[in-house]
């Protein structure tokens, strides 16, 4: 690698005030409702490719476009005001009328939630919704300090795994609206709940390509619980930090080669060139060894390629359930061998998990891109970020 080199101290300091500052939001919900409805439904968004906006007649279409992996249909829902909201039964009559055929009807504002991902707790947090939150698939798992103690109080209904859901219970809840991923194609899931006269929303964030395209599905929880502005607001703020850490990386010559994951079962898998994970290695100012691959998926090599390409890499992160070095070596002496390995480069992003297996990395990363893209900045560039406390990831003591 590059000699390393001190950058900006009013630089540094910018961006590190923009990452966790905690900028005054509007929580006034007639003020998101009317922002909303003179939107321009073209700019609303940005950078996801997974769903639509549309402003329609009294509603918020809301389509997308992307629900499951290989999906070859659309999903639309009406996010529809409460009657009390729509005033006369003319104007709920107006916009029954208005409503596409086949799209799923969600009451808005959402006044109770069921998640099948910790996800999506996290725009739930943002939000000032924690309340609504009462279902989840394995509340034991939560990260979320908040979270945990609804769980503890008894206010979160355990609803089982996807491939074995309680719908009993979720008939006993009566959600406004339970939200899914569809991991199946067809969206077996997502189907059985609807059969059972659930509200069910297909979340694609999952399948985004671009941290900001993931992060920017927490406009639509905006939608669902009138907290438009609010949710503008924030991702506003997500969107500057990140483009600010991008903006640093970009101006340093140094790009040190990443190497990613370990090998499981004899395969050793690695994100895509098209990846989400290949792209916030680029932001962060990396040269990611398998870059120039196609696809958005991941490539599944043996042990000899990845060799071959990262022996010398430079860093080395993601590798799983590794505690220290040594249980590297206790898997596959050959692990070894690598440079990042014997250098000690080697991070992981378990620095906060509980007990019970919640790690916040999956459950706050995904709509906070900015904290994992300033740790990958620090984890590469230490120069830029000198006094950035490393928050989703820790280096794996030898």
């Amino acid at each position: 690698m590059q000699p390393l080199v001190q950058t900006s101290p009013f630089l540094v300091g910018t961006v590190i005030a923009l990452l966790f500052a905690a900028c005054a939001v509007s929580s006034d919900p007639s003020a998101d409702r009317a922002s909303a409805q003179t939107a321009d439904s073209g700019a609303l968004v940005q950078h996801a490719s997974g769903f639509d906006i549309e402003q329609r007649d009294g509603f918020w279409l809301l389509t997308v476009t992307r629900p499951w992996l290989d999906a070859r249909s659309d999903l639309q829902y009406a996010l529809v005001p409460r009657q009390e909201r729509l005033g006369s039964e003319e104007a709920s009559a107006a916009v029954a009328a208005e409503i596409p055929r086949a799209a799923t009807i969600i009451r808005t504002p959402v006044r109770s939630i069921a998640t099948f991902s910790a996800s999506f707790l996290t725009p739930l947090e943002i939000l000032d919704a924690r309340e609504s939150w009462v279902g989840h698939d394995e509340p034991a798992r939560v990260y979320a300090e908040w979270a945990r103690e609804r769980v503890d109080s008894g206010m979160v209904t355990r609803l089982g795994d996807q491939t074995d859901v309680d719908i009993e219970r979720l008939l006993t809840l009566q959600p406004d609206v339970v939200m899914i991923n569809e991991y199946e194609p067809d969206g077996p899931v997502s189907a059985r709940l609807a059969a059972a006269g659930l509200p069910v929303l297909v979340n694609g964030d999952w399948l985004e390509t671009s941290p900001l395209g993931r992060a920017e599905w927490i406009k639509v929880f905006g939608l669902l619980y009138d907290r438009w502005e609010q949710a503008l607001q924030r991702f506003a703020q997500i969107e500057q930090s990140y483009s600010e850490l991008r903006g640093l990386a970009a101006d340093t010559h140094a790009r040190p080669t990443v190497l990613t994951n370990a090998p499981y079962g004899g395969v050793w898998s690695v994100p895509a060139g098209g990846s989400y994970t290949a792209q916030l290695l680029r932001d962060a100012g990396s040269d990611y060894l398998w870059d120039d691959s196609p696809g958005t998926g991941a490539l599944h090599l043996d042990l000899e390629q990845v060799f071959l390409q990262a022996r010398d890499a430079d860093v080395w992160i993601n590798p799983g359930a590794w505690q220290t070095l040594a249980d590297a070596a206790r898997q596959d002496p050959r692990l070894t061998v690598f440079e990042a390995y014997r250098d000690g480069r080697v991070y992981n992003f378990d620095r906060r998990i509980t007990a019970a297996g919640g790690n916040d990395y999956f459950e706050s990363g995904p709509y906070r891109p900015d904290l994992v893209l300033a740790d990958l900045t620090r984890i590469l560039h230490p120069y830029l970020l000198p006094d950035h406390e490393l928050h989703y990831y820790r280096r794996i003591a030898r």
